[in-house]
C-alpha cells in the first residue's frame, strides 16, 4: 500500500484558546459559533463528494481537551463490581461529545491509518493516552478500536502547558461507495 497519503505531523504551538486552533491541513480557524463549525464540516464533506468515490479520503479532528490515561477499573475489598474513576468518566463524555459535533458519518468500517498528535503535560504512557482516545471514538468515529478496522497508527507526542493541553487526529480511509 502506498503511503502518499501519510504526512509527518506539522509541529504547531497551540494558543491559549482552543477555538482559535488551527486544523493541521487548513488555514481555517476553529470558531466558538457551532453553526460556523458544522458549515466548515459540510464543506469538507462537499469537497470529498466533489472529487469522487473511490479515493482516500483525510479528515482532521481537534479535541481541545487535556490527554489522559486510560483509567483501569478498580476494586476493594467488599466491593461486587470493580468501579472506573470518575475523572476518566468524565473525560471520555467530554471527549464523545465532542467527537459527535465533528463526525455526522457512520462510523467507519475500516480505516487506514490513525495519525494522533498529543500536546500536553509529560504524564503516562502513550499507549495508555491512546487507549483512552480510542475508548472515546467506538461507535462514534470508527466502528470498533480493533486491529480489522484500525491496523495502523502514528502516535506523538509534545509536551505543552495544561492550559495548552490538546489532541490533534487525521484519519485516513479509502470509501468505495
Amino acid at each position: 500500500m502506498q503511503d502518499a497519503f501519510i504526512t509527518k505531523p506539522t509541529l504547531m504551538r497551540p494558543n491559549r484558546s482552543s477555538f482559535s486552533l488551527k486544523y493541521v491541513t487548513s488555514s481555517r480557524p476553529l470558531s466558538k459559533n457551532g453553526l460556523l463549525r458544522r458549515l466548515h464540516l459540510l464543506m469538507d464533506l462537499l469537497e470529498d463528494v466533489v472529487a469522487g468515490s473511490n479515493k482516500v479520503k483525510v479528515r482532521d479532528l481537534h479535541l481541545p481537551l487535556r490527554p489522559i490515561s486510560k483509567a483501569r477499573p478498580r476494586s476493594f475489598r467488599g466491593q461486587a463490581r470493580p468501579y472506573t474513576d470518575s475523572v476518566y468518566k468524565a473525560w471520555l463524555k467530554d471527549a464523545r461529545t465532542l467527537l459527535s459535533e465533528w463526525w455526522v458519518d457512520p462510523p467507519l468500517e475500516h480505516v487506514q491509518v490513525m495519525d494522533v498528535h498529543f500536546y500536553g503535560p509529560a504524564r503516562g504512557d502513550l499507549d495508555n493516552r491512546v487507549g483512552a482516545l480510542c475508548d472515546a471514538m467506538n461507535g462514534i468515529v470508527i466502528k470498533d478500536d480493533n486491529v480489522n478496522v484500525l491496523p495502523r497508527m502514528n502516535l506523538t507526542f509534545t509536551k505543552a502547558k495544561t492550559s495548552e493541553a490538546c489532541i490533534f487526529i487525521r484519519l485516513a480511509w479509502i470509501d468505495n461507495d
